[in-house]
Protein backbone atom coordinates (compact mmCIF):
# COMPACT_ATOMS: atom_id res chain seq x y z
CA UNK A 1 0.00 0.00 0.00
CA UNK A 2 1.52 3.45 -1.03
CA UNK A 3 2.43 6.08 1.61
CA UNK A 4 -0.12 8.68 2.54
CA UNK A 5 1.19 11.97 2.18
CA UNK A 6 -0.43 14.66 4.03
CA UNK A 7 -0.33 18.81 3.90
CA UNK A 8 -1.31 21.90 5.87
CA UNK A 9 -3.69 24.00 3.99
CA UNK A 10 -5.57 27.16 5.27
CA UNK A 11 -8.73 25.40 6.12
CA UNK A 12 -7.04 21.98 7.57
CA UNK A 13 -5.29 19.28 6.85
CA UNK A 14 -5.65 17.28 3.70
CA UNK A 15 -4.63 13.91 2.75
CA UNK A 16 -2.94 12.71 -0.79
CA UNK A 17 -1.65 9.35 -1.99
CA UNK A 18 1.40 8.83 -4.56
CA UNK A 19 1.58 5.76 -7.05
CA UNK A 20 5.42 5.80 -6.31
CA UNK A 21 5.95 8.72 -9.15
CA UNK A 22 3.34 11.05 -8.93
CA UNK A 23 1.41 12.66 -5.29
CA UNK A 24 -2.02 13.38 -6.14
CA UNK A 25 -4.86 14.95 -3.72
CA UNK A 26 -8.17 14.34 -4.97
CA UNK A 27 -11.37 16.09 -5.32
CA UNK A 28 -9.91 18.54 -2.28
CA UNK A 29 -12.77 21.01 -0.81
CA UNK A 30 -11.93 24.55 -2.30
CA UNK A 31 -15.62 26.06 -1.01
CA UNK A 32 -18.29 25.46 0.96
CA UNK A 33 -20.98 23.20 -0.53
CA UNK A 34 -23.65 25.56 -2.54
CA UNK A 35 -26.68 24.84 -0.63
CA UNK A 36 -29.38 27.23 0.10
CA UNK A 37 -28.70 31.13 0.53
CA UNK A 38 -25.59 30.09 -1.37
CA UNK A 39 -27.07 28.99 -4.54
CA UNK A 40 -26.35 30.83 -7.26
CA UNK A 41 -23.55 32.94 -5.70
CA UNK A 42 -20.06 33.22 -5.46
CA UNK A 43 -17.99 30.49 -4.19
CA UNK A 44 -17.37 31.06 -0.39
CA UNK A 45 -14.22 29.50 2.14
CA UNK A 46 -15.30 25.92 3.80
CA UNK A 47 -16.02 26.03 7.10
CA UNK A 48 -11.80 24.66 8.88
CA UNK A 49 -11.36 20.85 9.59
CA UNK A 50 -8.49 19.45 12.11
CA UNK A 51 -9.11 16.04 11.19
CA UNK A 52 -7.12 15.39 7.74
CA UNK A 53 -9.74 15.37 4.94
CA UNK A 54 -9.66 12.29 2.28
CA UNK A 55 -8.33 13.46 -0.85
CA UNK A 56 -7.00 9.66 -2.52
CA UNK A 57 -10.53 9.67 -4.55
CA UNK A 58 -12.57 12.30 -6.32
CA UNK A 59 -15.32 12.99 -4.81
CA UNK A 60 -18.94 11.36 -5.63
CA UNK A 61 -20.91 13.47 -8.20
CA UNK A 62 -20.92 13.83 -11.84
CA UNK A 63 -20.16 16.31 -14.28
CA UNK A 64 -22.95 17.92 -15.82
CA UNK A 65 -22.70 17.08 -19.91
CA UNK A 66 -24.03 19.29 -22.15
CA UNK A 67 -27.64 18.92 -24.19
CA UNK A 68 -27.01 16.67 -26.97
CA UNK A 69 -28.42 17.71 -30.33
Amino acid sequence: MAPDYIVTTTNGPVRGSSDGTVRSWKGVRYAAPPTGPLRWRAPRTPEPWTDAADATRFGRGKARQGRQA
